[in-house]
Formats: C-alpha cells, structure tokens, sequence
C-alpha cells in the first residue's frame, strides 16, 4: 500500500520536473518521501497515524527507531563536476526534507506559498528517496525454522552493502528498471537518476531554476505596508475578506490573515 504507491508518486514526480512541472513535482515528491517514511514505521512496528503530510515530523521519528539509524549528506552528483555555471548547495538529507515540507505542503497545491526550484532539486529527491527506500524493511529482521532463528541487521548490511536498495520484483520501481513498463515511463525514471541508474551515462543538457510567487504573499505584502496609498491598502483589505470568506485555508494563514485586517481599518478609520 505504501511503497508501491510511493513508487508511482515518485516516477510521476520525476516525469514532472523533467516537463516543468514544478509544483506538481513538489506536491508528487513530498507525497512519495511521506509515504516512503511511513512504510519504515510501519514495518517496524510503530504507527503512521497522526501526521498528515507533515514529513518533516516522520523523518525525525524514522531516525529515532535506533540511534544507528543516519543518511548521509546529499552529494554533487558525478556527472556535475565538470560542469561550469551549475547551482547546488550542499545540503543534508533533513535539510532537503524541511525545504520539500514546506514547498510541497498540501495548501501550496493552489499556490498559497510559492516556490523555488532549481535542477538540483530533482538530483535531491533521488538521493533522499533511495536512502529512505532502501531502509523500507524491518530495521531487524527475524527468520525462524524448526532448528534456529537468524537475525538480520538490516542498518549493518545496508551500510556494507552500499549498492543494496531492491525491496521486491513486483514493486513499480523494480518492474521499470527490469524493463516492464513503457518506454516513456522508463525514461522519465532513467534520465539523469544516477542513484537508481548508476552505470548509466547521463548528460545535462542545460541548467534550470523556477520560481512563482503566490499572489497572496504580494497582497498581504501591501495591506501591512503603510506606505502603500490607502486605496491600494483598501483594495487589498477587500480581497483579504473575500479570500477568509470564500477559500479554506490552514489556521494559522486565517489568524495571521485576519489579525492584519484588524489592525488596517482602512482609509476611512
């Protein structure tokens, strides 16, 4: 139910940043990481209850199932390196979990926050959803017969076996890289996803950022601006009350929201 979901969440969300798709692949890759994070609760025996789509939250209670339990910092991929005029800043795996939190949070699916979003970003979410992925099994496994029962370590043979990440042949990831699904899904997963494609030899064509700001940020800009010209202030007061009375948003936007208008009483006041 979870990883093989993921799966498609994150083949979706790769085939979306490489058409430009931004905000569908911070919504997708958010989803995927969730998902992938609950399956390693579940499967060791905690519950995924309770945490909506708060990722950031899943993460920490994933690395406190055992204190051995790390992922490394991401890297530069090697095909980067000798790229002139690229962006990438380095950043640990929780660092990329908070900024996909907060860009692929569910209320910025109709752009109530915005986003930022570089190439690198998709080099990122490989990097995090193998390591995570490839932890979607009991931390500690048990496998009994009639004269024994043998222990696995699963953080110890994941850390001796790098390269380790299979979890299942049925699995959708599995089933692409063993040549079962379409052509064009294939290559969506292919392109330049160098954890899951390693002896692939891939090529960037050209480097991209993108950026949207959310037409609310730019209103409540100017409604707490006192220089602005009180009609533009009185305009942006409308919009406000019409978007509190008409749209549903997350508690905290509506009380930052209201307590601006009832500081602004407008031209008039």
């Amino acid at each position: 139910m979870f990883i093989a979901t993921a799966d498609e969440n994150y083949i979706l969300a790769r085939w979306a940043a490489i058409n430009h798709l931004d905000l569908d692949f911070l919504w997708l890759g958010l989803h995927a990481v969730e998902k992938y994070l609950k399956a390693v609760l579940l499967l060791n025996g905690k519950p995924a209850k309770g945490y909506n789509h708060n990722i950031e939250r899943l993460y920490q209670d994933v690395l406190r199932l055992n204190p051995r339990l790390s992922f490394e910092s991401l890297a530069k991929p090697p095909f980067l390196q000798g790229m002139e005029h690229t962006h990438w800043i380095d950043e640990s795996v929780e660092g990329f979990v908070r900024r996909l939190n907060d860009m692929g949070d569910p209320n910025n699916r109709y752009m109530l926050y915005g986003f930022d979003v570089w190439s690198e970003d998709l080099f990122k979410l490989d990097q995090v959803v193998w390591k995570i992925r490839r932890h979607c099994r009991p931390l500690k496994q048990f496998i009994r017969d009639a004269r024994q029962t043998i222990t696995i370590d699963w953080i110890e043979q994941l850390k001796k076996h790098v390269g380790h990440w299979t979890l299942g042949s049925n699995l959708p990831i599995e089933k692409v890289l063993a040549g079962n699904e379409s052509p064009a899904i294939t290559e969506a997963f292919r392109a330049l996803n160098v954890p899951f494609t390693p002896d692939r030899i891939h090529v960037l064509a050209g480097w991209r950022t993108s950026s949207r700001n959310s037409p609310l940020a730019d209103w409540y800009r100017q409604l707490r601006n006192e220089q602005a010209p009180p009609e533009r202030r009185d305009e942006n007061k409308s919009k406000f009350q019409w978007v509190l009375d008409n749209i549903d948003l997350p508690k905290r936007d509506k009380e930052e929201i209201q307590a601006a208008l009832d500081t602004y009483r407008g031209g008039a006041g």
